[in-house]
């Protein structure tokens, strides 16, 4: 489900196909993780799991408007819309797993899990797939969405709303995530996302 997600996603070049495949792909990497089955690791993947919603979403929606319509302007979207563009670039930083967003949080606690409990050949598998979902979704589908010569009319205010709402908890739960994990089985979780350990192997 991971190489097959990782392969389509490399080989197409509309926004929408590779977004698609790209969180085909990271859906396939948290079954992996499941399949590994310690309790810290499925909850790292519950983590994830709350984190993808929001992502997911707000993806979808920038990804969508950028590329469904019809386009309007002979300009690129980040002229068109910059705000939404912005909102676009939040978007792909909290599908990189950037520090400052849940999914950075819920990563750390995944790869950390699976580091500890599972095999080395295959954390070096997971780690390798995690950075192929990141290329697909955090950076190909917003390059190929956001930098072309047409763009359609600006998105409705209600668009616009919903990824606002996403992004505002995204950051939020990126920022303190120690209630998202005090949430999780088995509880309660000791776990600190933001030290140096973990900031190094995100921003590698």
């Amino acid at each position: 489900m991971t190489l097959w997600g990782l392969i389509a996603a490399a080989a197409a070049s509309r926004p929408r196909v590779v977004l698609a495949y790209g969180w085909l792909a990271s859906f396939g990497l948290l079954v992996m993780a499941l399949g590994i089955g310690a309790p810290l690791v499925v909850a790292g993947v519950a983590a994830n799991a709350f984190g993808l919603v929001f992502v997911v979403l707000a993806s979808a929606l920038t990804i969508g408007w950028a590329t469904g319509a019809t386009p309007s302007f002979a300009e690129p979207p980040w002229r068109v819309a910059p705000i939404t563009t912005l909102a676009a670039m939040l978007t792909a930083a909290a599908a990189l797993a950037a520090p400052g967003f849940a999914t950075y949080a819920a990563a750390a606690l995944l790869q950390d899990a699976v580091s500890r409990q599972a095999s080395e050949w295959m954390f070096f598998v997971f780690v390798l797939a995690s950075a192929g979902v990141i290329f697909a979704a955090g950076a190909k589908a917003p390059m190929l969405a956001y930098f072309t010569p047409q763009s359609p009319a600006p998105p409705p205010f209600a668009t616009q709303l919903a990824i606002l709402i996403a992004l505002v908890l995204l950051i939020g739960v990126g920022v303190a995530p120690d209630w998202l994990f005090a949430l999780l089985p088995p509880s309660p979780i000791a776990f600190i996302a933001y030290d140096w350990e973990h900031l190094a192997a995100r921003l590698q």
